[in-house]
């Protein structure tokens, strides 16, 4: 159905007015809300009084090719969308990957990498150093000690010995000439000496 014209037609000789370029912008408009479109903004407004260009009837013509334009079989719609956005995804990413991906990649990825690194070596480096080091220094410094401990005892150990065992066999030996030495001067009594 078309619209009602109030101001139109016109015949040849007829002085266009504000009212008629008015209502053809306001159909124009109508049109284009009907397949999702946005009222189009007019250059200028058209008044009594206003002088009427060639640049509005310009307007008027792109601001009612969109609203064509945009009229489509929302079936035929689907249909194209699904068959010509596989192939047009398909080709136009894997082109834009290969171009921009692999630098992208590269720049944001080594910037990233910079930036995390420093925020969370600073945030956790000091706790975790200060928690984990004390726990890593004491477990290090028990398994040394019984480490260095059962070696220092082994050599003292043995050295001691060693050294007990020469003492005790020279101060044995002593003893033992001592008493051999004795029994070498011990007189020799008999009977007759004794006065028995």
């Amino acid at each position: 159905m078309g619209f009602a014209w109030i101001n139109l037609p016109v015949s040849v000789g007829d002085i266009i007015t504000a009212n008629q370029i008015n209502e053809i912008r306001t159909n124009i408009n109508t049109n284009r809300n009907l397949v999702g479109l946005n009222n189009y903004t007019w250059t200028k407004s058209i008044t009594i009084g206003t002088k009427i260009e060639v640049s509005e009837f310009a307007e008027m013509k792109t601001a009612l090719d969109a609203a064509y334009d945009a009229n489509y079989c929302s079936n035929h719609k689907t249909t194209h969308y699904v068959s010509n956005q596989f192939t047009h995804d398909n080709i136009y990413c894997a082109t834009h990957n290969a171009t921009h991906y692999g630098t992208n990649n590269a720049v944001i990825n080594n910037s990233h990498l910079n930036l995390d690194k420093s925020s969370h070596y600073t945030t956790n480096y000091s706790t975790h150093k200060v928690t984990n080091n004390l726990s890593h220094q004491i477990s290090y410094d028990n398994s040394l000690h019984g480490t260095h401990q059962g070696t220092y005892n082994s050599l003292i150990n043995s050295t001691h010995q060693n050294s007990y065992q020469i003492a005790d066999y020279y101060e044995n030996r002593e003893t033992y000439n001592l008493n051999d030495r004795t029994l070498d001067y011990v007189p020799n009594y008999t009977n007759a000496d004794s006065g028995l």
